[in-house]
């Protein structure tokens, strides 16, 4: 799937089980999968993504804002929040949590957020608002400012980071056919966490080698528990490719 910028998306669940973060929003709100919207390109790493999440919950985020914007005012500062942003989506309002973003690669994301078949937009001003204050609120944490979000967002780009890696050396040993990579590849499937997981990096391999790929979809596909799923792949790596 080809993420785009200022759309919004669906994540998966087991990204949430990889990170290990407690103070991620949970990934539905009144039991539907929660959207999330892609803000910005990581500076740094082009192939990490930054959402924030969107809650249709205004009345309880309006009040907190409102407390945040008193106490400056109680300390005589100038009012400003930028860790939390309202503004409409598709006619109703919502409220972008910034507070809550953090970063993350298109395999983690599970498919675009539609109304009536269509994208969801919003307008060119919002999104410009919500850019310029994450980017704002993520140099600041970069500088120190941690308590300014939730999520220990500098630790999850470092996971997307080692992830990132994981799937280039699967792409670099696929297609160079190059032997070196063996143990980590054995590895990377070994230390898988659920079968989406394994889905996501068979979805790799077919990219690159069809056969093999559907090979291992068939292996997927067989009845059986996730450790004799990894131990089958596994098996069928060390037999027919390996050798």
């Amino acid at each position: 799937m080809q993420v785009k910028k200022g759309y919004f998306y669906f994540i998966k669940d087991y990204f949430f089980d990889i990170v290990k973060d407690q103070e991620l929003m949970q990934n539905k709100e009144n039991g539907n999968k929660r959207p999330c919207y892609y803000c910005f390109k990581d500076n740094q790493n082009s192939d990490i993504i930054w959402f924030v999440p969107v809650s249709t919950r205004t009345k309880k985020y309006r009040t907190i804002y409102n407390k945040k914007i008193q106490n400056q005012i109680k300390n005589n500062k100038t009012p400003n929040v930028d860790t939390i942003v309202f503004g409409k989506v598709s006619g109703k309002e919502n409220v972008f949590l910034i507070q809550n973003m953090f970063p993350i690669i298109e395999r983690f994301v599970e498919n675009e957020f539609m109304r009536k078949r269509q994208p969801v937009i919003i307008t060119y001003a919002l999104q410009q608002e919500i850019e310029m204050k994450a980017n704002k609120i993520f140099n600041m944490v970069k500088n120190g400012y941690s308590y300014l979000v939730y999520p220990n967002i500098l630790n999850i780009k470092n996971i997307m980071e080692k992830e990132l890696k994981k799937q280039n050396k699967i792409i670099d040993f696929f297609t160079n056919n190059d032997n070196t990579f063996k143990e980590e590849i054995i590895n990377i499937f070994n230390e898988t966490q659920s079968l989406d997981e394994i889905k996501d990096y068979i979805k790799i391999v077919d990219n690159i080698n069809q056969n093999v790929g559907q090979a291992m979809l068939k292996i997927y596909n067989s009845p059986t528990s996730i450790e004799e799923l990894k131990e089958n792949i596994i098996n069928y790596l060390n037999v027919f490719l390996f050798n």
